[in-house]
């Protein structure tokens, strides 16, 4: 698979680059105060607990991963920077951290994305890509590309990494099941033309009900 397609490794992999200082001894007293929520539930959302002085961070267990070497080097490294891990009963991970450990995670998961774009540009994987614009939230892309090269190539895989990307950031960041919604555009660069528009995560579960269909 294209080096583009990197950040769909499981997340877990991403606070092994949160930082080379130990997190700050969290303060529990007022964890109760300024609390803002969203429910972890079994279609696969991130819980994201943002309190005033820490964040937890709840992994479903289809986004922790199941090859248990891998899970158990996530959690060994996650714990060497200061974040504390626990293993659910159902499978999920909880992670927590405090907020300006958050901020740090965040702050190196949009570095991802942008890095992962301008190769998905540079590389020279996919020939037909000329440019890719995308909003600050990563809700919304947009594949600049040469519709013959595009048409006669494997290149719509960019689409399902961005989607990726974009549906990722958005999770650890917080976002409400209503606003948790990716938009990947293919315009043609000399008519402008708008070829093909991909949302996720409906795509995702288009292809999961066709696969079903074709078993």
């Amino acid at each position: 698979m294209k080096k583009a397609l990197l950040c769909m490794i499981p997340l877990l992999f991403l606070f092994v680059a949160c930082g080379d200082k130990p997190a700050d001894e969290e303060n529990t007293s007022n964890e109760e105060s300024a609390s803002a929520s969203q429910s972890d539930n079994d279609d696969g959302n991130i819980e994201v607990d943002k309190n005033l002085l820490s964040v937890t961070v709840t992994l479903p267990k289809s986004f922790a991963g199941s090859d248990a070497q891998s899970l158990e080097e996530s959690i060994a490294s996650a714990e060497e920077e200061g974040i504390k891990v626990t293993q659910n009963d159902d499978g999920s991970l909880t992670y927590k951290m405090t907020k300006a450990k958050h901020e740090e995670m965040m702050d190196e998961m949009r570095s991802g994305v942008e890095e992962s774009i301008e190769e998905m540009k540079t590389s020279g994987d996919y020939q037909s890509i000329q440019d890719i614009t995308a909003n600050d939230s990563f809700s919304e892309f947009q594949l600049i590309v040469n519709k013959e090269k595009y048409n006669n190539s494997m290149d719509a895989f960019a689409i399902l990494g961005l989607g990726m990307n974009g549906m990722m950031y958005q999770l650890f960041d917080g976002a409400s099941e209503e606003d948790y919604d990716v938009t990947v555009q293919v315009k043609d660069a000399d008519s402008g033309e708008i070829m093909d528009t991909v949302q996720y995560p409906e795509a995702l579960e288009t292809d999961g009900q066709s696969e079903t269909e074709n078993e």
